[in-house]
């Protein structure tokens, strides 16, 4: 409870101050913060020096990018579209191996 840290009261304290004065917490609603991502475009230059060009629209549904080779760009296209959601890049592993499972892209 931060009104104890503040304070320097006991919670205990704060609860009964606050009981006696008809104040009731209620935990406020959490916002839907859900947002759709409708395409995706990109363009730049690979680290070999290669141009590319990437123009994805996503329609409803679930949706997997899969390449069957390293370096080929999947990590950068979900880097692609962590960073405007975040406002900084993602952290995802470079190199994992097959079956590895991206997981500190939310963080």
């Amino acid at each position: 409870m931060r009104a104890t840290k503040r304070t320097g009261f006991t919670a205990e304290q704060v609860e009964r101050v606050l009981a006696e004065a008809n104040v009731v917490l209620k935990t406020p609603t959490i916002a839907d913060r859900r947002m759709r991502v409708l395409a995706l475009t990109a363009e730049g230059v690979k680290n070999s020096g290669q141009a590319f060009t990437v123009r994805q629209n996503f329609n409803s549904g679930v949706w997997a990018i899969v390449h069957p080779e390293n370096s080929a760009g999947k990590t950068s296209l979900l880097e692609f579209l962590v960073l405007p959601l975040r406002g900084s890049p993602g952290t995802f592993p470079r190199t994992c191996g097959r079956g590895c499972v991206v997981s500190d892209w939310t963080s």
